[in-house]
């Protein structure tokens, strides 16, 4: 049973990278419209902003070096959209970053 839980790991994690980078391509047409990106997920008005690890909704944020989208990982926890390095377990997010200096 565990290699089953595995593969819905993998399954799931497949799902959010999709979700996130489909929403943050509405977010970017949202900048590209409004000169500006939204203060909240919800101004982009799609119909799915949640992941498949939680039943709270992608977490997102404008920073200094561009914008940060994520979700939380297989741990069920926030970890503030730090992005999983080499095989670590725990303590990580799926993220989506989008540097500053390619938002026009």
């Amino acid at each position: 049973m565990p290699a089953l839980q595995r593969i819905k790991e993998i399954q799931y994690g497949m799902l959010a990278e999709l979700h996130i980078v489909r929403t943050g391509l509405a977010l970017l047409q949202y900048k590209q419209a409004k000169d500006a990106f939204p203060v909240t997920l919800e101004a982009v008005e799609l119909s799915d902003v949640s992941g498949p690890f939680s039943t709270g909704p992608y977490l997102y944020r404008s920073e200094a070096e561009g914008l940060v989208l994520y979700s939380v990982g297989p741990d069920q926890k926030d970890n503030g959209g730090k992005p999983q390095h080499d095989k670590q377990k725990e303590d990580w997010d799926i993220v989506w970053k989008y540097p500053k200096d390619s938002v026009r």
